[in-house]
């Protein structure tokens, strides 16, 4: 599960930054989840959490997803489905209602060594910030 979501996550990132000039913001804002990693990690992004950029991402996957032979992709599939799915599992009704209240509007990502990556367990780290600590500790 792990490692779904973290190449579900680094796939956003990538798709996202083919997106990013249209929604860009200040680098400044998107950076402030860097003090949450080491210096030496070899691998860090940071991405957009807000609604109207996920409503973009799931344009754009959905695109790319057309390209692709029907046997290939699930049809319909979509990263809200993904953090949909990811919520249930996590015990509430889904990401709009269980998650968004609390999750902020940055998500970062890193690993945090290389050699980790062929493993079973890479070696990463998820961060984001958050609107309201409470209902974050509570879920």
């Amino acid at each position: 599960m792990r490692r779904l979501l973290f190449i579900l996550v680094l796939g956003a990132a990538l798709l996202g930054a083919l997106a990013a000039p249209a929604a860009a913001r200040p680098t400044a804002d998107l950076a402030a989840l860097a003090r949450f990693f080491p210096p030496q990690a070899p691998i860090f992004g940071v991405i957009r959490a807000d609604e109207g950029y996920i409503e973009t991402l799931d344009g754009l996957i959905a695109r790319v997803l057309s390209k692709f032979p029907a046997d290939v992709v699930a049809p319909g599939w979509s990263l809200r489905a993904a953090l949909d799915q990811l919520a249930v599992e996590a015990g509430v009704d889904d990401f709009r209602s269980g998650i968004r209240p609390w999750l902020g509007d940055r998500l970062a990502f890193g690993v945090l060594t290389l050699d980790s990556l062929s493993t079973t367990t890479p070696e990463f780290v998820i961060t984001t910030d958050v609107r309201d600590r409470a209902a974050a500790e509570a879920f």
